[in-house]
């Protein structure tokens, strides 16, 4: 009984000690959250600002002229498209521009990630069909590592609605993979009508991640990931470009 009753009193103690000291670091958490939110917030604001009077079309052409071709010789391309997101409103702007408040904090540090030039930009329909006609390529998006195909997988992704629809309108394909996992998908062809299986085993597709960060000076830094089907062999180069006298220019 004297046992039981030091037991009570002990779980008394880990319980008051948990409901007040224990909110110290969920405090203290929140405090560096909400300083992190406002840096971003404005460090946005100052990104758009200076992107008023930027040729960013001059970029994409870089870009692309950047890619390393020659390490991308099938004739079928996955590329990775990310969703931009923002959503709520902070001091004053538009709502689609930020994180809501009550979401987890390193969701909210990224509106100032890219919000110049980012995925959205590079991977649109006018710049898809000139690598098409260029590189004589299929290109078939990847969301994660999600193909387009069931509108349930990715039904979430806010900013990227218009780009599903526009996809879901191409033509269908087919991927087999080593443990039967098979999947459709949505592509956009280069030659029309022609039935496209991707398959693991007889290697017939190279990979490509772009990824984008924006940074003041309007400046853009873009890390080019190749991969083979399986990703054995993978490697990536960082390029940072400025916007300097209306030409974009690699620098250091």
């Amino acid at each position: 009984m004297r046992n039981w009753h030091k037991r009570i009193i002990r779980s008394y103690f880990v319980f008051m000690f948990s409901l007040g000291f224990g909110q110290m670091p969920k405090k203290y958490y929140d405090s560096i959250c909400k300083a992190n939110y406002i840096d971003d917030s404005i460090k946005y604001l100052k990104l758009k600002k200076e992107a008023r009077h930027v040729n960013y079309k001059r970029l994409t052409d870089k870009i692309i002229n950047d890619i390393k071709w020659d390490s991308l010789k099938k004739p079928n391309l996955i590329f990775y498209i990310n969703d931009v997101r923002r959503k709520a409103i902070v001091i004053g702007v538009d709502a689609t521009d930020f994180y809501s408040k009550d979401e987890d904090c390193s969701w909210k540090n990224h509106s100032s990630k890219n919000p110049n030039y980012n995925d959205t930009i590079f991977w649109s329909k006018k710049n898809i069909n000139f690598i098409i006609k260029k590189y004589k390529k299929n290109l078939i998006p990847k969301i994660s590592n999600t193909f387009i195909y069931d509108t349930k997988e990715i039904s979430f992704l806010i900013n990227l609605k218009s780009f599903i629809k526009y996809t879901r309108k191409q033509e269908e394909g087919f991927f087999i993979n080593y443990w039967g996992d098979n999947k459709k998908f949505f592509y956009f062809p280069y030659l029309k009508n022609k039935s496209l299986v991707l398959n693991n085993k007889l290697e017939n597709y190279d990979q490509l991640f772009l990824s984008f960060i924006n940074e003041l000076g309007n400046i853009v830094r873009v890390e080019y990931k190749y991969g083979d089907s399986n990703l054995l062999k993978q490697y990536s180069v960082e390029k940072k470009y400025q916007y300097i006298g209306k030409e974009w220019v690699e620098i250091k």
